[in-house]
């Protein structure tokens, strides 16, 4: 992992979101002080993972609940993981992991304002917001990189009142936990 230079799976903060970031002992760390409040704010890069092996990999996030949920996926690992900081401070959203260049083109969310949501929705329709790229990061295919190669994480925090004060709108079993994957990639 992170500071191991024989580490098979490199894992690092992008430069300017570093103080959102911390990754120590295996565990990366996502800090909400300081994301605007009562906002959604998009990140397109949080951290940086390089396969470091001598293998191709697929990395992706192991989340049940996405699997359940989202009709995208029939198993994990998935291109997107949810949580929620269990302290009223806000959801995250991570999705991903993609190779550079995504177009800018290729964008979707609030500068479009094209947002789209998770599929928690309440009954007054309000929801989580899944902010990203058009790219299909939900394909393994797209999740992949050869030895020495990059992959980023994008992550959209959702600290809008109106979906903090109904956390009786989302499954209970929604945590503050991520389980990141890397498994050698297999193609069809």
């Amino acid at each position: 992992m992170a500071g191991d230079d024989n580490a098979l799976l490199g894992i690092e903060p992008v430069d300017g979101v570093d103080r959102h970031v911390e990754i120590a002992n295996g565990t990366i760390t996502i800090d909400f002080e300081g994301i605007n409040q009562n906002a959604v704010t998009v990140f397109d890069r949080l951290f940086k993972i390089t396969n470091n092996g001598n293998d191709t990999i697929t990395v992706g996030f192991n989340d049940t609940l996405v699997v359940e949920r989202d009709t995208t996926y029939e198993k994990n690992p998935t291109g997107t993981g949810w949580a929620y900081t269990g302290d009223s401070k806000g959801y995250l959203i991570l999705w991903g992991p993609y190779q550079e260049p995504i177009p800018a083109d290729d964008r979707i969310g609030i500068d479009t304002g094209t947002l789209t949501t998770t599929g928690f929705t309440g009954s007054d329709g309000s929801g989580l917001v899944d902010d990203g790229f058009k790219y299909e990061y939900e394909l393994e295919e797209n999740r992949t990189a050869d030895p020495g190669e990059s992959l980023f994480i994008g992550g959209t925090v959702d600290t809008r009142t109106d979906v903090l004060s109904k956390p009786d709108d989302l499954p209970t079993d929604l945590d503050n936990t991520f389980t990141l994957v890397a498994e050698q990639y297999e193609s069809n």
